[in-house]
């Protein structure tokens, strides 16, 4: 069922999330038994593995509080997890407190997600999440501070999109080295 939860999470903000959202609504009753039981079992982890990815579909459902309340009381749990676990459910807690209205509990989570990915070279999560972190400002009536984290964001965005380009050769270059390789390795046989 985690790999259930996992895969899905990213068609939820398809075209046709509705029928995701339609196979998620048969699922979630075994989804809350799992969680409820691992949960009883101090499997946290394994909790968080199944409830992190539903937050788009609390979101969509109008469960924000159901799925702040579980994510909330799993991290207050969370000790020698994975740290992708963790961040993945720091920044669904954190989106989740968003709209639910709870500014500072969303500043905090989302800034610890994002430190999360930046230490484990998670750019594009990162990235993400401090988007969502810019949202938190600019509703708090921060707009500097928003402004400045967006910036932020398009830069790291475009130096990424730069390091990528310089660190992929072109085709055609790999074909020019590998010709060069046979040309010195038929050279050296000569």
């Amino acid at each position: 069922m985690i790999a259930f939860v996992t895969e899905i999470e990213p068609k939820l903000t398809q075209e046709d999330k509705d029928a995701w959202l339609r196979r998620l609504d048969r699922e979630y009753p075994l989804i809350r038994s799992l969680i409820d039981s691992a949960t009883r079992q101090a499997q946290y982890e394994d909790a968080l593995r199944l409830s992190a990815p539903l937050w788009q579909y609390w979101l969509e459902r109008d469960l924000l509080g159901e799925g702040r309340h579980i994510l909330l009381e799993l991290l207050t749990h969370a000790r020698e997890i994975d740290e992708r676990v963790l961040a993945l459910a720091l920044h669904a807690s954190g989106t989740l407190a968003f709209h639910d209205g709870f500014t500072d509990t969303a500043a905090r989570h989302l800034q610890e997600a994002h430190d999360i990915w930046q230490r484990l070279g998670e750019y594009e999560r990162a990235r993400r999440t401090q988007s969502h972190l810019a949202m938190v400002a600019n509703r708090v009536g921060d707009t500097d501070t928003a402004r400045s984290v967006l910036s932020e964001n398009i830069d790291a965005a475009s130096l990424r999109s730069t390091i990528d380009r310089v660190d992929t050769p072109e085709p055609a270059t790999i074909q020019v080295d590998q010709r060069r390789a046979g040309d010195t390795q038929s050279g050296e046989a000569r």
